[in-house]
């Protein structure tokens, strides 16, 4: 059986999304995602590089993927912290708004994980989730919304609002400041 060994490096110091980019890890670990696409990768880029990672340990057990990040600038501190982690066809860099349409037709789906931790607005969420609806890009049957930061009204009241709109099954996992969704359609989100 093969291990998985992080470098957590200066990662191990950030408090800032640690649990979610753990359990984001774990999500990655378990349901072996052949594209995930983040919205918001932040300067500290913890949650790309424990990504990566595991995208990488999937790989080597016969499951390859891609982590896909849009985000509105270029920061090449950030692509300098994600360089160890990245390895051929298993990481893509789209610099533009979240709230442009253009930007989710670029994605080369489908994809199978939406981390939602752009701007935490709830216009900016709401937009965010259609697009990737109105991009074609999620994968009907087995893709997931993984929301950060729902602790915060515009974000908790943003995806009540969606889970009614798409008949979403949502998970809230309000200690850890987490909700996952998925289409209602799909029996249960036992398989997470």
């Amino acid at each position: 059986m093969k291990e998985l060994k992080l470098n957590v490096g200066e990662l191990s110091s950030l408090q800032l999304n640690g649990f979610y980019s753990y359990f984001i890890l774990g999500l990655i670990l378990q349901r072996r995602p052949k594209v995930i696409f983040e919205i918001g990768m932040g300067e500290s880029a913890q949650t790309a590089c424990l990504a990566l990672q595991a995208l990488n340990f999937n790989k080597e057990c016969g499951f390859p993927g891609k982590f896909i990040s849009l985000d509105i600038e270029y920061k090449k501190e950030t692509l300098n912290k994600l360089q160890p982690y990245i390895e051929e066809n298993n990481f893509e860099y789209i610099i533009g708004s979240s709230q442009d349409v253009f930007n989710y037709k670029n994605v080369k789906g489908p994809v199978d994980m939406v981390l939602i931790d752009a701007e935490h607005s709830y216009n900016n969420i709401i937009n965010e989730v259609n697009h990737v609806f109105v991009a074609n890009i999620i994968d009907p049957i087995n893709g997931i919304f993984v929301f950060h930061d729902i602790n915060f009204a515009p974000v908790l009241l943003a995806i009540n609002d969606l889970t009614k709109q798409f008949n979403f099954q949502t998970f809230f996992f309000t200690k850890d400041n987490i909700a996952i969704s998925r289409l209602k359609c799909h029996s249960s989100l036992e398989s997470l």
